[in-house]
């Protein structure tokens, strides 16, 4: 029992209040307490008040007072049945006055004090914890400093010469431990890297080549990819609501976990070495079990949906120049003064009211490959020429690396566009010369008919890997691009496609429009090929982008042999 009621239960067992009491109706109680409460109101801020602030004792009106009111009403209840007379509104005053004189003249500024006294002694208490947690908080703040700063020194990336893409620098199985993924394979940067670790304590070293497809990866993701085509398909709400809680979730994730490149949505999930039917979100990332110093091992759960955590990598597509003399599909083109290259994708015109414009034409990449201040793009959330730095001249050069002027982008844009946020890395180029030919338009599918059950096969045309086979896999996969710049770049609802026999997109194919391979007829434009997982192309959805712009994507045969890329 608290003070208080110890208090003034006491009190109300003295005879004088129950002879007082004894004459009352129950309103007129009420009113009595009331006025009683105001006393003990301003007799409590008189005794407290030189030892506590003003927003204290606000809340000791709040903590203090109602107990208080509470606690006589309580007491006062058992006489109710005696209270059969009513008395003038006055009166209700007078008697609360004895009542304040009865307690005064007994104990009551003992309890005050008393009162005054456990405050100060909660204050004391509280004191002492708040001094607890904020020593116990700068140990962490100073813990997650010191892991971080190992980020930070054991590999400045932009003083280095190596090919690095990406690497991971923590903890696994208890164990100092590291992870470089390069772009190609480097003797000397492997040997440099494992001296460098050395000095800093690391116990493991894995070095991966991204230019290789890692077949433990490739194993492990087909059979995963296997288990789902026989499972049962995920029901239309489960699915809306799992990408909600992708889409609404992803920036907090990526706070505390970096190694994350990619999430979508699949009817299977792993529990040890088994593969069991279970709808889920699948997070990719860079290593299962390895932790980046100052993050957290990635959660069980999200948002109350169950996770499976699938090992992969993501890269952009970059790559050195091609040879071909003329711009098409697949050809290789680069920014000007810069070492970065990429494809032509879907050649496009621009029409109004069903007339096409003949001097609006060009073709599109991607937005990476033509802009160098992508990541810049990204961070506006707005289209190119809404933008300071939309009016530089962002020239393209066909071939890439000693090649000449053929257009200069007028549109791009790079992140989640309209109001579907559907993630685009995407340029609108306008080639200096019309595009020749009476080429007829290409009509997109319409989403209904897009199925992702291996039924649906797809073709490219890329600067590396030439035409290539693969098959629509995924339709809202939510991919992560790390940027050199720093932070990450995501985009939401894009298609997966599956490797067929030999991978579909490599560095360099970035821009690469990619087709559904319709097998009596046309094949009809899907995406643009952006970014790469181990044995997966991503592509992003371009058809808002045109319709926004008026732009129409143009027929175009694909030949039969794979083009000539050497």
């Amino acid at each position: 029992m608290t003070i208080i009621e110890e208090t003034f239960r006491k009190w109300t067992k003295k005879d004088n209040i129950r002879q007082i009491a004894s004459g009352f109706s129950v309103p007129k109680v009420t009113l009595i307490l009331r006025n009683l409460a105001e006393k003990f109101q301003a007799d409590i801020y008189e005794e407290l008040s030189k030892n506590t602030n003003q927003i204290l004792i606000q809340r000791l009106q709040t903590e203090l007072f109602h107990p208080i009111y509470s606690i006589l009403n309580d007491a006062v209840n058992p006489f109710s049945s005696l209270w059969d007379s009513a008395l003038a509104k006055e009166s209700t005053t007078y008697f609360a006055d004895e009542i304040s004189k009865i307690l005064d003249a007994n104990e009551g500024r003992t309890t005050f004090q008393r009162i005054d006294h456990h405050i100060h002694g909660v204050f004391k208490s509280t004191e002492n914890d708040a001094k607890a947690i904020f020593e116990e908080w700068s140990k962490l703040r100073w813990k997650f400093v010191s892991e971080w700063s190992k980020n930070e020194n054991v590999l400045r990336k932009k003083e280095l010469r190596y090919p690095v893409t990406s690497c991971i620098f923590g903890e696994k199985n208890g164990m100092a431990s590291a992870k470089v993924f390069l772009s190609k394979s480097d003797a000397e940067a492997q040997g440099y890297f494992e001296k460098e670790f050395k000095r800093f304590g690391i116990v493991q070293l894995q070095i991966v080549d991204t230019s290789k497809t890692s077949k433990e990866i490739h194993q492990r993701m087909r059979k995963i990819k296997q288990h789902e085509k026989s499972a049962p398909p995920i029901d239309p709400d489960t699915k809306t609501t799992f990408n909600n809680i992708i889409r609404n979730k992803i920036e907090k994730l990526l706070e505390n976990h970096s190694t994350v490149v990619a999430l979508d949505i699949s009817n299977v999930r792993q529990k040890g070495n088994k593969i069991v039917n279970e709808p889920c979100i699948a997070v990719y990332c860079l290593d299962e079990t390895l932790r980046r110093y100052g993050e957290n091992h990635l959660p069980k759960y999200l948002e109350g949906c169950p996770l499976d955590i699938r090992e992969d990598y993501i890269l952009f597509g970059h790559c050195q120049n091609c040879e071909n003399r003329h711009p098409k599909p697949g050809c290789d083109i680069g920014r000007d003064s810069s070492a970065s290259a990429g494809s032509i994708g879907f050649l496009v015109r621009k029409s109004l009211n069903d007339r096409i414009i003949q001097t609006e034409g060009g073709f599109l990449t991607a937005a990476h490959v033509a802009i160098k201040n992508f990541a810049g793009l990204y961070e506006s959330h707005s289209l190119l020429t809404k933008n300071d730095f939309g009016n530089d001249d962002h020239v393209i050069i066909h071939p890439s690396a000693t090649g000449k002027r053929i257009g200069k982008v007028v549109e791009a844009f790079c992140g989640n566009f309209g109001k579907e946020k559907t993630g685009l890395d995407i340029a609108f180029v306008k080639t200096d010369m019309p595009l020749s030919g009476e080429l007829d338009e290409s009509i997109f599918p319409k989403e209904e008919h897009i199925k992702c059950d291996g039924s649906m096969k797809v073709i490219k045309m890329g600067r590396t890997t030439g035409l290539t086979n693969g098959i629509l896999y995924k339709d809202n996969c939510l991919v992560i691009v790390k940027c050199d710049q720093g932070g990450f770049l995501y985009f939401n609802d894009c298609y997966l496609i599956e490797d067929k026999n030999e991978p579909f997109f490599l560095a360099g194919d970035s821009g690469s429009g990619v087709f559904l391979n319709v097998t009596h007829g046309e094949n009809k434009p899907l995406g643009i090929a952006f970014a790469r997982l181990n044995s997966s192309t991503a592509v992003c959805k371009v058809k808002s982008f045109l319709d926004s712009l008026n732009l129409s994507v143009l027929a175009y045969r694909i030949p039969e042999e794979p083009m000539d890329v050497s």
